[in-house]
């Protein structure tokens, strides 16, 4: 049980990585607003972005609780856990932006959406650097 919920948070890590840089990457260097097939490619990258937060939280605690019982690890669980939620606001934050821009029939500010991705970027380095502290 325990390698199966190390090896489903770990993909989900992927995965959503994977959809946040190639959001980054993609709106980067578009030239205007996106084609049709950008926005299908967006929409699947938003879908792993969404998928893997919420794998990350479900295998995470749990996994937290199936090997050491308890959610008091220490100042650097805590800080991980702050990272992991302000990351979770700025994806679905990030999500709703973009929803409604979508519905308006305009892009979203690229300004901003820069902006919240760097800090989506920031937070899951904490996050990281923070579970490598605690866990080794």
């Amino acid at each position: 049980m325990l390698v199966v919920l190390k090896v489903v948070h770990l993909y989900a890590l992927i995965l959503g990585s994977l959809g946040g840089m190639g959001t980054g990457i993609l709106m980067s260097r578009a030239e205007g607003p996106p084609t049709v097939q950008i926005t299908s490619v967006l929409k699947l990258f938003k879908t792993f972005g969404m998928v893997s937060i919420a794998l990350l939280w479900l295998t995470g605690l749990l996994l937290v609780w199936i090997e050491f019982g308890t959610l008091t690890l220490g100042p650097a669980f805590y800080v991980k856990l702050v990272a992991a939620t302000v990351l979770t606001a700025l994806i679905f934050g990030s999500a709703s932006i973009a929803a409604r821009a979508r519905g308006a029939g305009t892009p979203p500010d690229r300004a901003l959406m820069e902006k919240l991705g760097k800090a989506s970027a920031l937070m899951s380095l904490v996050a990281i650097v923070c579970a490598v502290i605690v866990f080794n």
